[in-house]
């Protein structure tokens, strides 16, 4: 199947209630190895996360971005619990309704976490950060755990402003 193909397949249930296809997903990762024409990830990025410590998978992380503090953040294929399936599976349909397709949430998390502004938390104290961002014109705001490696746990739309 052709890229085009893969997104229309993986898109389907974000428009009825269905459960997003996971695998569509995976297969897209497995296949194209980027998002959106984001590009490949920063080999010195891993070996900077490596060279401190960071537990990880280096063949399951799709993204990986550097903060201004210097800290760096990265999302994981996961599985049911944590990373990019635990973000299908919990929020596929939460994207979707702000104009998310599957495809796109890796990029649109990303964004949120290195270039969105924290306006506020989901849950008690300083839980979820909820980052605020422009997605398709409009701005929307994104919450978004991460743990203290620096591995992106879980993350949801958190309404519009």
């Amino acid at each position: 199947k052709n890229l085009a193909g893969e997104l229309s397949h993986a898109s389907k249930p974000l428009l009825s209630n269905a459960k997003p296809d996971t695998h569509a997903v995976t297969r897209l990762i497995e296949k194209e190895k980027l998002y959106a024409g984001k590009g490949t990830i920063n080999q010195q990025y891993l070996k900077e996360m490596s060279k401190n410590g960071v537990k990880f998978s280096p063949e399951n992380v799709l993204r990986a971005e550097k903060l201004a503090d210097g800290k760096i953040v990265f999302l994981e294929k996961g599985n049911s619990s944590a990373g990019l399936q635990h973000i299908v599976e919990r929020h596929a349909n939460d994207f979707a309704k702000i104009g998310v397709s599957e495809s796109q949430i890796p990029n649109i998390v990303m964004d949120a976490v290195s270039k969105g502004k924290v306006v506020g938390y989901q849950g008690k104290g300083t839980g979820r950060p909820i980052y605020e961002i422009t997605i398709n014109g409009q701005k929307q705001r994104i919450a978004v755990t991460t743990g203290s490696n620096g591995f992106i746990v879980g993350a949801n739309p958190a309404g519009s402003k």
